[in-house]
């Protein structure tokens, strides 16, 4: 990318479109699904309010916002500034700063906003509900600017991976269910840690197709820690357990028969493992990313799709 492509950029992108980018727009559909599937457990346990599902997920995507905004302005402040033009990565996290489409300041500031978005909305559905909640919004927040921002930089230090699971699985599925049933289930838990694994997924690939980037500055994920062969390992791995819990839970009753139409999914999964193993490649990674965004999508609307029409045809 040389210098006359930026500035053609910059002239003809509209702010709206540069931001979009910055936040990574296309990622919220991991926190929508997320909570979703919590709106749809609800419904089949027979507890069901549009505007606590309308505020969970206001919440949730404002946090996710929060999160991916802070992750360019310290990523930018760490290894980004003074980057040559030429040797911008388009799909890295910092391009709209390195590009000169935002300034970091900016983006910080946008985080700030989406983070007191994020807070505002939780603090109502809160007033809805239970202060429980309170603990699960406060423990997101925090996670959620840690992941990126000082001192604890989740992310640089093995934690992204885990973190992913833990707030895109157990607290917003459960969170939102909670929000809406007053209580929390085994259906609810079960459902919880296999979307939560398969967002989860989708950071781990991102991190295997950066391995050797991630080494160059620093940065410590779990892939770094257990070199590729072992990542891999525990990609399938995790894939695995995802659908052996959503069976089991399925099995024992816990949730409707219906959720066993997940496994359709699996025409998706077995490929994405494929794929992974194979490819070294940078761009080929890519296009297992793309396959895990994809699974993860695919995965959450048929749950959710499943419980909706449990509950419906008295399935």
């Amino acid at each position: 990318m040389d210098s006359t492509t930026v500035l053609r950029d910059q002239s003809t992108r509209s702010q709206i479109s540069v931001w979009m980018q910055a936040v990574r727009v296309r990622s919220l559909i991991i926190s929508s699904v997320s909570v979703f599937v919590g709106g749809a457990l609800a419904y089949n346990y027979g507890h069901f309010d549009l505007l606590r599902l309308f505020l969970a997920w206001l919440c949730a995507v404002a946090v996710q916002s929060g999160t991916n905004l802070t992750n360019v302005h310290y990523n930018y402040k760490t290894r980004g500034r003074g980057a040559a033009l030429d040797h911008i990565d388009p799909r890295g996290s910092t391009v709209v700063v390195e590009q000169g489409l935002l300034t970091s300041a900016k983006v910080w500031t946008g985080a700030l906003f989406a983070f007191a978005l994020g807070v505002a909305s939780g603090l109502i559905l809160i007033s809805m509900t239970s202060w429980w909640l309170l603990l699960v919004g406060l423990a997101g927040t925090i996670a959620g600017y840690s992941y990126a921002g000082p001192p604890l930089r989740l992310s640089y230090f093995g934690m992204g991976v885990p973190t992913v699971f833990i707030f895109m699985g157990p607290a917003m599925v459960s969170g939102t269910f909670y929000a809406m049933a007053g209580s929390v289930s085994w259906g609810a838990l079960a459902a919880s840690i296999s979307v939560g694994l398969m967002a989860a997924n989708i950071l781990h690939i991102n991190d295997i197709r950066d391995l050797e980037t991630d080494v160059s500055h620093h940065k410590h994920t779990i892939t770094t820690l257990v070199g590729r062969r072992g990542a891999v390992a525990l990609l399938v791995s995790s894939e695995i357990v995802a659908y052996v819990v959503i069976t089991s839970a399925a099995l024992a009753g816990v949730l409707p028969w219906a959720v066993l139409f997940t496994l359709v999914t699996l025409l998706r999964a077995i490929p994405l493992a494929r794929t992974v193993s194979a490819e070294t490649t940078q761009d080929g990674l890519h296009i297992a990313w793309v396959l895990g965004v994809r699974l993860h999508m695919e995965f959450g609307v048929v749950l959710i799709l499943s419980l909706i029409a449990a509950r419906a045809l008295n399935l």
